[in-house]
């Protein structure tokens, strides 16, 4: 079952259902779900992918792989090189994925990409900019 503890009415149901099975003595598994990825969070990230493909001489789609395979999103599976998904990833653990590719890309490769509050700032010119450029 799946409970917003942000409503009231769910909240209570929530504490009902486990009240009840605190007293038959359940075994039972809670997991905390995150909110999907927000839209905005996404466009941030494959501008971050744009700009750091650009200036390393990769495409959008390059860039992807090569960002995944460096900070560990991808895998072998039958002799093959997958990329895991990041679309298929909550808010939470995209956060994780763009603090990983912005270290990365500052320690490895030297090359600063900006915190999402400095994109805000400078949004219209970069993408007016990449546009010239895919």
């Amino acid at each position: 079952m799946r409970y917003d503890l942000e409503k009231d009415i769910q909240l209570q149901n929530f504490k009902e259902y486990a009240n009840k099975l605190v007293n038959i003595g359940a075994t039972v598994e809670l997991t905390r779900k995150f909110k999907k990825r927000t839209i905005s969070q996404n466009a941030y990230l494959h501008v971050l992918f744009s700009i750091w493909g650009l200036h390393h001489g990769y495409l959008l789609n390059e860039a992807k792989q090569e960002v995944k395979e460096a900070v560990g999103y991808s895998y072998i599976k039958k002799g093959k090189r997958y990329y895991k998904e990041t679309h298929k990833m909550d808010s939470v653990e995209l956060t994780i994925f763009i603090d990983k590719f912005r270290d990365w890309s500052n320690i490895t490769n030297g090359y600063y990409l900006l915190t999402a509050d400095e994109y805000k700032e400078e949004q219209i010119r970069i993408q007016n900019e990449l546009k010239n450029y895919y």
